[in-house]
């Protein structure tokens, strides 16, 4: 018999690799997080002062108003949507409470996203609807003699 030790029965040993410093990738979800959020409020924002005029007049968004609304409420699903995917790559306990919280800013950005951006008449005020007047109808001016 040999004396040297049998290798068939030995576990490999494999090295681990030293575990990555996560610090930055969770800065960058947590600015990725909060950026979200704020070009949601922005977009929201865009989209109060071209719908709802305060001063009592029908409100008729511009075309460069409807396109800062879109670009907001784009900026904020996509930075949701990464850090999504930042919270995945992170793992973990962290990744897990990073993506919880990620996902529950992309569900709220892309419903933020959904109801500023869809059919732009939704959020218009409609006309109150005129009564059908008769043919012979003929309005009143002020001195005439003829009303009906």
């Amino acid at each position: 018999m040999s004396a040297e030790p049998d290798n068939q029965h030995e576990r490999p040993h494999f090295v681990t690799p030293p575990s990555r410093d996560h610090r930055g990738l969770m800065t960058l979800n947590v600015l990725l997080f909060f950026a979200s959020g704020v070009f949601a409020i922005a977009a929201v924002w865009f989209a109060f002062r071209a719908y709802f005029a305060l001063a009592g007049t029908v409100a008729n968004p511009t075309g460069s108003e409807l396109a800062a609304i879109d670009v907001c409420a784009a900026v904020s699903v996509l930075a949701a949507l990464g850090s999504v995917v930042v919270a995945v790559i992170i793992r973990g306990r962290w990744g897990v409470v990073f993506g919880s919280l990620s996902g529950a800013a992309l569900v709220g950005a892309v419903i933020v996203a959904a109801l500023l951006t869809g059919p732009q008449g939704i959020l218009r005020p409609t006309p109150a609807p005129q009564p059908d007047l008769p043919s012979s109808y003929q309005p009143c001016y002020s001195g005439s003699t003829t009303c009906n």
